[in-house]
């Protein structure tokens, strides 16, 4: 759950998610406790809940945002199906890419966490299954299998420049490493 941007709200979002990332950092992601994100926010342990839900939250929250980023780049987009979403994925590169340091961060979080690599595969799942349903928005009707692999495949794809991102601890650029995963998964024709 996230609130929208200047609010007040959004304000103790950001206080939280930093107080979040410092002490994962720090003592680690299961060591870690609402309370004492709450208390190195500044807010209370209701407040943690009611702006980001649980630990799990806190850390896929931004995630969530991008969702929707995902589709407002696929839905804007021009061209083949193939196209709008290279295009969208790219943006979603690009913007992830502005805040490396955390990204890594976060990626090594997941990474080193069960249950939080299993939320991520879920949510990489998502961002497809979410790209596939609005292609067929813009096309008023149910998706082709073409449009669902396009989906899955843009997806895959970006999944897999992040990992290699990672490998190299971000000694590349995420843009250019999706970029050639996208030419590899979606060549032109």
């Amino acid at each position: 759950m996230t609130v929208a941007d200047g609010s007040k709200g959004s304000e103790r979002y950001r206080a939280i998610s930093e107080a979040a990332r410092r002490l994962f950092a720090d003592q680690g992601y299961d060591a870690t406790t609402v309370e004492q994100i709450a208390r190195l926010a500044g807010v209370s342990r209701a407040t943690v809940f009611r702006h980001c839900g649980t630990k799990d939250d806190i850390v896929f929250a931004r995630y969530e945002h991008e969702l929707a980023a995902l589709r407002d780049g696929l839905l804007r987009g021009r061209g083949t199906d193939a196209d709008r979403t290279r295009s969208a994925v790219l943006e979603l590169a690009g913007r992830l890419q502005a805040d490396g340091q955390t990204l890594l961060e976060e990626m090594q979080l997941i990474a080193g966490h069960p249950a939080l690599r299993s939320r991520g595969v879920l949510l990489l799942h998502s961002w497809a299954e979410s790209l596939v349903v609005e292609v067929a928005v813009r096309r008023a009707g149910r998706p082709s299998l073409r449009a669902r692999v396009v989906a899955h495949t843009a997806v895959a794809a970006f999944q897999q420049a992040i990992c290699v991102w990672q490998e190299r601890n971000g000694e590349r650029s995420l843009l250019r490493l999706t970029t050639e995963a996208l030419n590899v998964g979606l060549p032109d024709g």
